[in-house]
């Protein structure tokens, strides 16, 4: 799905790396959900597979996003992307809805930023997303926090630990299309896609436990990416040219 690139190259000296970059064009929607399971201890310790294939007779198309932390406060995203704008307006109500064993709470993001690296990760063995999630106190702060978002996010210390040894795929900002009444979901989501070796996951995840208790401010976890039964349109073009 990521896959129609510009040829404008993004990053400074101050991210550690300048010129590996460049812009994308923009998705124009994701449609999100948050998954959050009930505290029911046979359903909590299911396996994950399980989980899936429950959450899969719901959600048909795009990707899920679980959560490879077992203490987060998200434990999995439901993606869908769009290159229309399928709203037919500029806000979305959040769409909640309650089954069984968990609630999911849907909401619409506009892509307001994207940037993609010149080369590609396929030496590499893994490949996963950071996730950091952010909200706002007052709706006054959005054009302070868009002026200034790769360093009220964090990011670009995120990308100086991560280069040296881990390769970033891609970086897109995301903007809730409900900005004033967000509900259950973030007004700004950050997805980093990574691609690692195996035996460096343990001090990608150590890294980000330290990066949430320093920063203190907004969302931050790990997550892997499992398609739908419907493999369309989900988030594995991050890595073609």
């Amino acid at each position: 799905m990521f896959s129609n690139f510009g040829n404008t190259l993004v990053g400074d000296g101050k991210f550690g790396v300048r010129h590996l970059y460049r812009k994308c064009n923009v998705i124009s929607r994701f449609k999100i959900s948050i998954i959050k399971f009930y505290e029911d201890e046979e359903y909590r310790n299911q396996d994950l597979n399980k989980k899936l294939n429950n959450l899969r007779q719901i959600f048909r198309e795009g990707s899920f996003l679980a959560c490879y932390e077992k203490a987060t406060a998200v434990s999995m995203f439901h993606l869908e992307i769009f290159d229309t704008d399928i709203s037919g307006g500029d806000v979305m109500d959040v769409i909640e809805q309650k089954e069984s064993k968990f609630k999911t709470s849907t909401a619409f993001f506009h892509e307001m930023s994207s940037f993609k690296s010149n080369l590609n990760g396929n030496a590499f063995q893994e490949r996963c997303f950071i996730v950091l999630g952010f909200n706002l106190p007052e709706s006054d702060s959005y054009s302070y926090f868009m002026e200034n978002w790769r360093v009220l996010t964090g990011l670009g210390n995120l990308l100086s630990f991560l280069t040296p040894k881990y390769f970033i795929g891609r970086v897109s900002l995301l903007t809730n299309s409900n900005f004033e009444n967000p509900k259950y979901h973030f007004h700004f989501i950050v997805l980093v896609e990574i691609f690692f070796n195996r035996q460096d996951y343990i001090y990608l995840l150590d890294y980000v436990q330290k990066f949430r208790v320093q920063r203190n401010f907004g969302y931050i976890s790990i997550y892997g990416e499992f398609p739908t039964e419907s493999t369309q349109n989900h988030l594995s073009g991050g890595n073609q040219d």
